[in-house]
C-alpha cells in the first residue's frame, strides 16, 4: 500500500465529510508514525468535526481517542506538535 495515496485519499474523504473513512484513517494513524502524515490527518479530523455537524462527534472522537492510544508510538516532538 502506498502511504502517499492513502494519505491523500483519506484527507479528501475527511474534507467532504465521508464518515465511513474513519476506521481506515484510525488504522493508518496507528501504523504510520511520520509527522508528515499524522499531523495533517489529525488536523483534518478536527476540522471536519467543526464543518460537518452530522458527523461531528465521530470525527472528533476518532482524533482524540486515536491520539490517546497512539501518542506513545509517535516521536516525542510529533506528539507535542499534534
Amino acid at each position: 500500500r502506498n502511504s502517499e495515496i492513502r494519505f491523500n485519499w483519506q484527507r479528501l474523504c475527511i474534507a467532504v465529510g465521508k464518515a465511513d473513512i474513519i476506521p481506515r484513517v484510525v488504522e493508518f494513524l496507528q501504523e504510520q508514525g511520520r509527522m508528515k502524515f499524522v499531523r495533517p490527518l489529525y488536523r483534518s479530523l478536527l476540522s471536519a468535526s467543526k464543518k460537518h455537524e452530522q458527523h461531528s462527534a465521530a470525527f472528533r472522537s476518532a482524533a482524540v481517542d486515536t491520539f490517546d492510544k497512539s501518542k506513545t508510538q509517535y516521536h516525542p516532538i510529533a506528539s507535542k506538535m499534534i
